[in-house]
């Protein structure tokens, strides 16, 4: 927990406000500066299968999470950019990439 509240600070402090892609960018570096806290997350939800205190601990992360990034969809987005990172780093979406495919998404919404 204190290391996620520490990255949490860290993030904080590093992520401008003003531009969307630098804000991906600071998370999306994350996965490598942090990586076995990331690693340590995706343990955490498989043994949360079976136990009830741990699925609790990572629901009150979510929803922290969720509250900390606007929303459901970007925690789904930064789930699923720390599986691309974390699995095959040479070809997951930089910070720019993420918002142009943002952006291509809404417009065929």
């Amino acid at each position: 927990m204190e290391a996620v509240d520490e990255l949490s600070e860290e993030l904080a402090s590093r992520t401008p406000s003003d531009r969307p892609e630098q804000r991906w960018q600071v998370l999306i570096d994350s996965f490598t500066t942090h990586r076995a806290l990331w690693v340590a997350q995706l343990e955490a939800a498989v043994r949360a299968e079976r136990s009830p205190e741990v699925r609790e601990h990572l629901a009150r992360g979510q929803r922290e999470g969720r509250e900390g990034l606007g929303g459901s969809v970007p925690l789904a987005l930064l789930s699923g950019l720390m599986l691309q990172w974390l699995v095959d780093p040479d070809h997951a979406p930089g910070g720019a990439e993420v918002i142009a495919g943002l952006r291509s998404l809404a417009t065929r919404l």
